[in-house]
C-alpha cells in the first residue's frame, strides 16, 4: 500500500493511503488549502494544496 504524510489544518500530521482518497476540492476557508474526502466518508481540511496533493498521488 502507498500512503502520503498529509499535514492537517490544526496542525497535525496523517498518513494516508493513496488508494482510500476519494476527491479532492480547494477550500475557500483560511483554515486550509483543500479538503480530501476518503472512502470511508471522512472529510479531512488540509494545508496542502489541491495541485500538491494531485503531485503526491502521481509519484510512484
Amino acid at each position: 500500500m502507498k500512503t502520503i504524510e498529509l499535514n492537517l489544518s490544526n496542525g497535525n500530521k496523517i498518513t494516508v493511503v493513496k488508494d482510500k482518497i476519494e476527491t479532492i476540492k480547494s477550500n475557500p476557508n483560511e483554515n486550509a488549502n483543500c479538503w480530501i474526502t476518503l472512502t470511508s466518508g471522512k472529510s479531512l481540511a488540509l494545508t496542502e494544496t489541491v495541485e500538491q496533493i494531485k503531485e503526491y498521488l502521481s509519484e510512484q
